[in-house]
């Protein structure tokens, strides 16, 4: 498999959930327009036939992949206000990355969230996860 995609990066504490927020856009996606004019226009629940959710630690997959509903992940409308602020422009999508997929070693763990879309394309969602070993303290 093929694709191409912004890959985002963000930091976690090992086997601690985190939540990620986008703004995912498609050539096929029926929603708005993006506020970033060159991304196209925004996804909607209707347009995605499946999810699937793998982690990879140097290219090889250390989970079960997850498959998650498109109405878990993806808001039909632009987000904007509250902690939305913190994406330039708002974003409709919010994923909570479950701890087994930051259960490693590893320094770095790969997300890869693939949206399969109506049209058979896949819409890529990937962010690579620094993740540190000290778990915080309670």
């Amino acid at each position: 498999m093929i694709f191409t995609s912004r890959v985002f990066q963000v930091t976690a504490f090992r086997s601690v959930p985190i939540d990620l927020l986008g703004r995912i856009t498609a050539v096929v996606g029926s929603g708005d327009a993006s506020p970033i004019p060159t991304e196209g226009n925004l996804i909607n629940q209707g347009d995605i036939t499946s999810i699937s959710v793998a982690a990879y630690v140097n290219g090889r997959q250390i989970s079960t992949t997850k498959t998650p509903s498109a109405s878990s992940i993806i808001f039909n409308t632009l987000q904007t206000g509250g902690i939305w602020g913190l994406i330039d422009q708002g974003g409709n999508a919010k994923y909570k990355v479950p701890s087994d997929l930051l259960d490693t070693e590893s320094a770095t763990v790969r997300i890869v969230i693939l949206f399969r879309m109506t049209d058979g394309s896949d819409a890529p969602w990937i962010v690579d996860v620094a993740i540190e070993q000290q778990v915080p303290l309670s």
